[in-house]
């Protein structure tokens, strides 16, 4: 089999019921040219049972011996990676049909774009229904990325070297991971830009809940100090140092009352 374009990074910890539909969804592409490599980050579930039951050269499976956390299953996958091109999916959502082609397209004819992403659906609580669409602005720079989400990592397409370029994601910076690690692309002078269609779908099930929402404020200011501490940061940046801590903080107290933590909403006021 010759060397595939796109590489699809699945990091999976306890997702046997969701993590078949993301290979599925991946298997389905109208572009067929890349490899899925799921990491099992040493579930105590079934997901490496369900993973194995795909017969396809395309899906590979690497397992953890110990559980080692999100950012570092991603970059296991990445490591283990062979494409030019790679897309993140988390394990419980999945991509439209024609994600990868749109993607492939955009990259190839705009040379000088690092990072791809797109809208995309967001389902209803434990359902397949579509509740809304999540549409981020056609392009997005260090700003954007310090005040907050334009995209998550299941809208993402990365270009290999840029990736290795920011040494992939620190694992020192937890759950903050989809906080640093753009932030340290577009520092780096990687250029985003969006695809305009929706393409892919992001599930919200039980499950799915933001775990310790304290250590998560922690990380994401650690996040944010990193890049504001870098010589590299630009003015424009610096500026909004403030105000780019509390845009966090309103998300983790709308986030703890949504999950019922009022007492830790109450305290982060």
């Amino acid at each position: 089999m010759r060397r595939p374009l796109v590489s699809v990074v699945i990091p999976a910890y306890c997702q046997a019921e969701f993590v078949g539909d993301a290979i599925r969804s991946v298997l389905m592409q109208t572009y067929s040219h890349s490899e899925i490599i799921v990491v099992d980050d040493a579930s105590p579930d079934d997901t490496a049972k369900v993973v194995d039951q795909f017969d396809d050269q395309r899906v590979k499976l690497i397992v953890h011996e110990a559980n080692r956390r999100l950012p570092a299953a991603r970059n296991t996958g990445i490591e283990a990676s062979t494409g030019e091109m790679i897309a993140f999916l988390d394990a419980d959502d999945f991509f439209h049909p024609d994600k990868l082609q749109a993607h492939v397209e955009f990259l190839l004819a705009h040379e000088d774009v690092g990072v791809t992403y797109n809208a995309r659906f967001e389902l209803n609580h434990s359902s397949t229904t579509v509740r809304e669409i999540w549409r981020p602005p056609s392009t997005v720079g260090l700003v954007d990325l310090l005040l907050g989400f334009p995209f998550a990592p299941s809208d993402m397409v990365i270009r290999r070297n840029w990736a290795f370029q920011v040494g992939l994601f620190d694992p020192a910076m937890g759950s903050a991971e989809d906080t640093d690690f753009p932030c340290r692309l577009a520092l780096a002078g990687c250029k985003f830009a969006a695809v305009d269609q929706v393409l892919n779908y992001r599930r919200y099930h039980s499950g799915r809940g933001r775990q310790n929402l304290a250590q998560r404020l922690r990380y994401v200011e650690r996040a944010q100090a990193a890049i504001f501490a870098e010589p590299r940061c630009p003015p424009q940046a610096i500026a909004i140092q403030n105000t780019a801590v509390k845009h966090h903080l309103m998300v983790i107290v709308s986030l703890a009352l949504l999950q019922g933590e009022t007492e830790l909403a109450q305290e982060a006021i």
